[in-house]
């Protein structure tokens, strides 16, 4: 508990907070026993990764540094100094909340590089599936080198506050590849039942492509290798039965 008002003292420093604002956390802080939970779930990433690369066969160390409290980042590189590392991989955690130009520039030049461009929806999605981010998908998807099955890992709720045009335009190009019409209409469900959840009317534009989806997919063009998936009740139901909505 001691360590709480030090620690935010060095979170806060430079910045004017009200002394009550900084009871208040301090507060949230002595609810988790004095300790940010933060600290721990990084280590414990920390050794997943380790014991990862060990069975793999790579003794590659894994080394955890922090901003505001220990292990302080200038502790840590004093560490890998003196276990000789002269090279390394790093992993900066929330960069996207401290320069969106940093993680803006990182996930361009995934496009250019072949061994991150199949992450760079997984990439994308934790960032959000925003109007910038879908126009980078679709450059990703024209420069070739994703496959459909790269764009399931956004049929989930990164894709609640995507703006509809621009989603409808992702799903289009997602549907011209091998495979894409399935993972379009499985994004699009999620979409709907998302939706259905906050009370939100279907746009027309995501109704209208979701329409042109299961024609293609009856017409059995999109659909790939494998038994026929029974599409989910609440896309259909939205797409053939409700009236269109702007």
């Amino acid at each position: 508990m001691a360590d709480i008002r030090p620690f935010l003292a060095n979170v806060l420093r430079g910045r004017r907070i009200p002394p009550e604002r900084i009871e208040e956390v301090a507060g949230h802080y002595e609810h988790f026993g004095g300790v940010s939970p933060l600290t721990e779930i990084t280590l414990k990433q920390a050794d997943g990764l380790r014991q990862r690369l060990a069975s793999a066969g790579l003794g590659i160390p894994v080394f955890v540094g922090m901003r505001n409290w220990h292990p302080l980042l200038p502790d840590t590189l004093r560490e890998m100094a003196n276990a000789g590392v002269k090279r390394a991989i790093g992993f900066i955690s929330a960069a996207h909340d401290q320069d969106p130009n940093f993680t803006s520039n990182v996930l361009e030049a995934a496009i250019s590089n072949v061994n991150l461009l199949p992450n760079l929806p997984y990439l994308q999605a934790r960032v959000g599936i925003d109007a910038e981010g879908i126009a980078r998908l679709r450059r990703a998807i024209s420069a070739g080198g994703l496959a459909a099955s790269n764009f399931h890992c956004i049929a989930n709720r990164s894709v609640s506050g995507s703006p509809p045009e621009h989603l409808a335009a992702l799903l289009e190009d997602i549907a011209m590849l091998p495979g894409g019409v399935e993972i379009g209409l499985d994004i699009l469900n999620m979409r709907f039942h998302l939706d259905s959840q906050e009370g939100i009317e279907q746009s027309a534009r995501l109704v209208s492509v979701g329409r042109d989806l299961l024609a293609v997919d009856t017409l059995g063009e999109g659909h790939g290798p494998g038994p026929r998936p029974e599409w989910p009740f609440l896309t259909t139901i939205t797409l053939l039965r409700n009236p269109l909505r702007t």
